[in-house]
């Protein structure tokens, strides 16, 4: 991509070797969390960066790219699988990453796990090398806490003006291999098997500590993303894609 950061696009093997299941974070991780939001926030880039816990909803195929699209109001997002050829003639960009050793010629390198249409960002800017620096520091303390594998870095690419005080909220559906997000208020979280998978930090006005807030939850209709979930049966809601059917008419008497 750049001199200084090289993002390639994931293959299915990249998804296959992330968990299916989301862990609750321990209390190390935790101190890893605490570390990358004070970097994050001290160095005024928490509008612009958040963190993900590394997982996968459903399987990925070669030829496909995960592509996430917002709606005109901004305020769901459809993540699914895109053949690569559809996607010819457009212009996407990387808005998901996790971080991969990378050598001397490349010494930041990551593999784009989501992507978005540029049109989508608005005034938000690419990943680009005028981030390299903070990329690399919040590479060093993944690399310093043993968290390369359970941490990626995310583009807020949705402008975080238009999200404050709201929270995304994450349905996968693995039948038809989508998820979508929508911005709901803090109040309306379901009260059962959700998880954070996302934390951005906001600041205080004139005050330096940072407020960890967990921004990005799932909601798992099918019991089996999150570790803490009950594990009893839940039917696959349906959704504009895939309607109920219609029940069948009753013979007349």
């Amino acid at each position: 991509m750049t001199q200084g950061i090289r993002i390639q696009p994931h293959t299915s093997h990249d998804y296959a070797t992330l968990p299916k299941r989301v862990k609750q974070v321990s209390v190390e991780e935790k101190k890893c969390l605490d570390e990358l939001g004070a970097y994050l926030v001290q160095n005024g880039m928490h509008d612009r960066f958040s963190i993900s816990l590394l997982h996968r909803h459903f399987e990925f195929f070669d030829g496909e790219i995960c592509l996430a699209t917002s709606d005109a109001e901004k305020q769901s997002i459809t993540v699914s699988p895109v053949k690569r050829q559809e996607l010819e003639g457009q212009t996407i960009t990387a808005i998901n990453c996790r971080f991969v050793e990378g050598d001397d010629s490349t010494p930041l390198k990551l593999i784009g796990m989501e992507y978005a249409p540029v049109s989508d960002l608005g005034d938000v800017a690419p990943i680009s090398e005028s981030d390299a620096a903070c990329l690399q520091a919040v590479y060093a303390i993944l690399v310093r806490h043993d968290a390369v594998d359970t941490f990626g870095i995310v583009l807020r690419h949705i402008d975080p003006r238009n999200t404050r005080d709201r929270e995304w909220l994450e349905d996968s559906f693995d039948s038809i291999r989508t998820s979508v997000r929508k911005l709901i208020n803090p109040g309306e979280l379901p009260k059962e098997n959700v998880g954070t998978s996302a934390w951005a930090w906001l600041t205080e006005s004139r005050i330096t500590l940072s407020n960890c807030k967990g921004t990005e939850h799932f909601h798992c209709v099918s019991t089996q993303h999150c570790a803490s979930c009950e594990q009893r049966p839940v039917e696959e809601p349906a959704t504009p894609e895939t309607p109920a059917p219609a029940p069948e008419e009753q013979p007349k008497s």
